[in-house]
């Protein structure tokens, strides 16, 4: 009745043609085109979601493509990928209108659809607010990397502090015996030449006995002090040789990780929360933007729920209906078709089995008549034997 109904109401109406524009938009509304041209409004309201959809796709095709360059991607796929993302993103939104019910309003499953569209946007917006703020999110990113390069450098130190203090501690011991013994050795020139020149000592001016015993107390401690450096300049050497080795390593781990630090996704969202705890101006706008962006992926969800019921809605109804009461006829008339072919082919092998048991019994009572002459005619037989015969005769 209602199939015959939406017949009528459409019947000497002449469809207008649908353009590629059309066929386009209508895909991503997720409609029958062949349903849908018949209807003006819901054309117009149609179009509308499929441009929202669109949008998102787009929005989505310039996210990931931005997102796709922060990472490792070699240049050439970053655009074949941000195409393929928004191509997901596209098929999700229309996977999202189309199972929305324009006759009932079910919050849970209106909620459930909402949320997974905004941790969609959600994500999306990231690699958009990043792009807006590129040029203040590097500087941070650089302090960061800044901050992480003195962190490493604070851990290495750490690492290395206790070989450190054992080699510096012994190399101190060797530097303050060497500053001792030198200490000594001016000390002995000083009170040699100022008996020389009488202006120390016993006053008396040249070479005195006194100043000759001075000068010999001097060239001894200088050869004491050139014994004890030759006898220990190896070991205060390879001292320092250790401690210089040590801070090359500790270069070279620094430098390592300065290496791995960069400017990618993680790095640039993590400077982006910096900027946000740290500027109220920039928090402002930073979450003004999210809720924009945000939006551009709600808009298909949020324009299908609020689209009344049109005439497009209920022909689909009433369509779905239709093929659905249609194929459960054919399924009926198709189970019916089988039961009685089942229900004849019984009858048939019935009358088979008792046409053939009946033959069966007619050649049996045969068979047996005519053994039973034989045996007759040979007295010789036993009983046994009789039966094995009859047997033989009803099996071969």
């Amino acid at each position: 009745m209602t199939m015959q109904l939406h017949q009528a109401s459409t019947e000497g109406n002449i469809a207008p043609p649908i353009s590629t524009t059309d066929k386009i938009l209508w895909w991503l509304a997720a409609v029958e085109p062949t349903l849908l041209q018949q209807y003006t409004v819901d054309r117009n309201r149609f179009r509308i979601i499929g441009l929202t959809v669109g949008c998102t796709g787009v929005f989505a095709v310039l996210a990931w493509t931005y997102f796709f360059s922060t990472t490792t991607a070699p240049a050439w796929s970053l655009l074949p990928l941000g195409f393929f993302m928004g191509f997901v993103i596209v098929n999700i939104d229309r996977a999202l209108i189309k199972t929305m019910n324009p006759f009932k309003k079910q919050w849970l499953p209106l909620l459930l659809r909402m949320v997974l569209a905004l941790v969609i946007g959600l994500f999306m917006a990231q690699p958009a607010v990043l792009y807006l703020f590129d040029q203040e999110v590097k500087t941070q990113a650089s302090i960061d990397n800044g901050v992480r390069v003195q962190q490493k450098r604070q851990q290495l130190d750490s690492i290395y502090a206790g070989q450190k203090t054992a080699l510096t501690q012994q190399l101190a011991q060797y530097e303050t015996q060497a500053q001792t013994r030198y200490n000594e050795l001016l000390q002995a020139q000083q009170a040699y030449l100022a008996e020389a020149d009488g202006t120390g000592g016993s006053g008396t001016k040249g070479i005195s006995v006194i100043a000759k015993a001075k000068q010999q107390a001097y060239t001894e401690r200088t050869t004491a002090y050139e014994q004890w450096q030759a006898q220990h300049k190896p070991a205060m050497d390879s001292l320092r040789r250790e401690l210089a080795t040590l801070e090359t390593n500790i270069r070279k781990d620094e430098a390592a990780f300065a290496q791995l630090l960069n400017h990618g996704f993680l790095t640039r969202i993590e400077a982006m929360q910096h900027l946000v705890a740290q500027n109220d101006a920039v928090a402002f706008r930073y979450y003004l933007i999210m809720a924009l962006l945000m939006l551009i992926e709600l808009m298909p969800v949020i324009v299908k729920s609020l689209m009344p019921a049109g005439p497009y809605a209920v022909a689909a109804k009433e369509t779905e209906q239709y093929d659905i009461a249609q194929l459960s006829n054919d399924l009926m008339a198709k189970k019916a078709a089988a039961d009685h072919d089942l229900q004849l082919r019984l009858t048939t092998e019935a009358a088979s089995i008792t046409q053939m048991h009946e033959r069966f019994a007619s050649l049996a009572k045969a068979e047996i008549e005519q053994e039973s002459t034989h045996w007759q005619a040979n007295a010789g037989r036993t009983s046994r034997q009789f039966w094995q015969s009859l047997f033989k005769r009803l099996l071969r």
